[in-house]
């Protein structure tokens, strides 16, 4: 055996081991029993207890958020979005609107979980606020929500996302289109029972999104009723979004990818006219005679394996879906207003979007792959 512990010199502390061959001892002192000197201790004062008022956060990494609403001039462009309403108000729309964020950005779900970090002082001191409003005042707010303002955000929406675009001198977009439903047990204005395969019989909304593959932020969406087809109000939001593209980014070639819901020569043909690079799914009898087939319309001048693999990336679009619902809680309707629920549902997108370019801006550019092409 290389070693065995021989002649054992044992202490009150402790105990050497030697090593045979050498007849050395070892480095290490194995420990047996401690001394009273290092055991007792004797206290005869009482310590000197003080009482501070100290700001304590739990939520330390909102101060980033304070350097980047300001980067952004987020404040200022909220207020001008509610500019026709604040008058008379102690707490300002922009402001209850930025609370709705933050308390989606901090992981909340319904109005009255507010009350988590309602005293939190860098909440507070995000807000711009020596004390924040209740559930009640935000509730109201959504209540009184208006078409102009809801207008103005979105419109706001698609300005921060064109900003980010220009940056990155992207030399094509693509552009995916999609419903997602939002299911309730409120019998909110505007929601009706439709398809629901997850909570069937449950009424609902049904808006239909557009979202940029390239970034995986949403430019914009039609809110509609649960009990609608796919295209209901489609091709309008469609060209307007394309249309919206073209204004804020020329020169860049636009792609559109869409499932069979939205196939109609009228709009193929609108796209085509319009030059924008297109595949979009053909309804039909998926299963004949034991086959499984898929047709895809397309003006790409691009192999059939491209054009398979660049239309099967709509995939991505359900990864942002599932995003804004479990961290952005889309599926949430927290009041009986259909402009109401618009605004909450535009505060998850915001904060989603924003979450991304703060992404993009702290995260060196990955060349390596080519996006969603």
């Amino acid at each position: 055996m290389w070693e065995e512990e021989i002649g054992k010199d044992r202490t009150s502390l402790g105990y050497c081991a030697f090593n045979a061959q050498t007849n050395t001892p070892n480095k290490e002192l194995h420990a047996v029993k401690d001394s009273r000197r290092e055991v007792r201790g004797k206290a005869y004062a009482v310590p000197a207890l003080k009482f501070e008022n100290q700001s304590l956060t739990s939520f330390s990494g909102l101060v980033i958020f304070q350097e980047f609403f300001a980067l952004l001039r987020l404040k200022v462009r909220l207020a001008r979005c509610f500019a026709h309403q604040t008058a008379g108000k102690v707490f300002g729309r922009a402001t209850l609107f930025l609370q709705l964020m933050v308390h989606l950005l901090l992981g909340y779900r319904e109005l009255r979980e507010s009350r988590y970090y309602q005293d939190d002082p860098l909440g507070k001191r995000l807000l711009g606020l020596k004390r924040l409003p209740d559930v009640a005042t935000v509730s109201r707010m959504l209540k009184e929500a208006d078409a102009k303002s809801v207008a103005n955000l979105r419109q706001l929406l698609r300005d921060l996302l064109f900003e980010r675009l220009v940056c990155l001198a992207l030399p094509r977009i693509t552009l995916d289109f999609h419903g997602s439903v939002q299911s309730t047990m409120r019998h909110a204005e505007g929601t009706a029972v439709g398809f629901n395969k997850k909570k069937k019989g449950a009424r609902s909304y049904y808006p239909l999104f557009c979202t940029i593959a390239q970034t995986g932020q949403v430019l914009d969406f039609l809110h509609r009723s649960g009990n609608v087809h796919d295209s209901h109000g489609a091709r309008e939001f469609i060209l307007a979004c394309i249309q919206a593209v073209r204004e804020a980014l020329p020169g860049v070639v636009i792609e559109v990818r869409m499932d069979s819901a939205f196939f109609s020569d009228e709009i193929v043909m609108a796209f085509d006219k319009a030059g924008i690079e297109f595949t979009v799914s053909v309804p039909f009898e998926r299963h004949v005679y034991g086959y499984d087939f898929k047709v895809i319309v397309t003006n790409k001048t691009l192999s059939p394996g491209h054009v398979v693999a660049f239309h099967e990336g709509r995939g991505s679009q359900e990864g942002i879906f599932a995003e804004l619902k479990t961290h952005c809680q889309m599926g949430y309707v927290p009041v009986r207003k259909w402009l109401g629920n618009q605004t909450y549902l535009l505060a998850g997108i915001f904060a989603h979007n924003l979450l991304r370019e703060l992404q993009m801006m702290t995260t060196a550019r990955n060349r390596s792959h080519r996006g969603e092409q």
